[in-house]
């Protein structure tokens, strides 16, 4: 994770803990433009933050799972600048857009870190997030399960409240001069 995001999640989870929104800055983006008839189009780098009341983190044979239970159907995205789109989909806009694209999330997934509102800090106070790879989002009852690739030993099998899981980089969307974006 480059500092941006570093910054990014350390912000966030000092909101949690003092029970303010979580604030979210992007990182840098390499961005390209054309023109599409009388719209701009460019592709854009965007970063996605899930969140939900309840995290399952299991153990499997295989690695990990996170079940996500009352998750918000609004997923928030973002990019940085020049484009500094933002804005939301739902979820099952994201998870209908996951395997779509040459650099989709099924063919390339994607990294993602784990927040919650229990998280062990350091030896300085600071809560480090949980780094993953999320791969097989599958639709549960009440949520989403993800199968989860433990990118660091940070891993802690359990059941977490106040949940957010922020995506990495979606290099396979396309923002339009309307503020709108979609898969390429």
């Amino acid at each position: 994770m480059n500092i941006l995001r570093c910054l990014a999640v350390s912000l966030s989870l000092a909101c949690l803990t003092c029970s303010l929104p979580i604030a979210v800055i992007a990182a840098t983006a390499d961005i390209t433009s054309t023109k599409v008839s009388t719209e701009a189009k460019q592709k854009v780098s965007l970063l996605f933050v899930l969140r939900a009341e309840t995290g399952v983190i299991a153990k499997t044979d295989d690695g990990y799972t996170l079940t996500l239970q009352g998750v918000d159907d609004k997923v928030l995205y973002f990019s940085d600048r020049p484009v500094r789109k933002a804005g939301f989909i739902t979820m099952t806009q994201l998870m209908n857009d996951w395997a779509k694209g040459k650099n989709s999330f099924q063919a390339n997934p994607p990294n993602a870190a784990i927040v919650h509102a229990s998280l062990k800090s350091n030896e300085k106070g600071v809560a480090q997030a949980i780094p993953v790879e999320l791969t097989n989002p599958v639709a549960t009852a009440n949520g989403w399960l993800f199968h989860v690739a433990d990118l660091h030993g940070k891993i802690s099998i359990g059941s977490y409240h106040e949940v957010s899981v922020f995506i990495d980089d979606s290099l396979g969307f396309v923002c339009y001069g309307r503020g709108e974006c979609g898969p390429t």
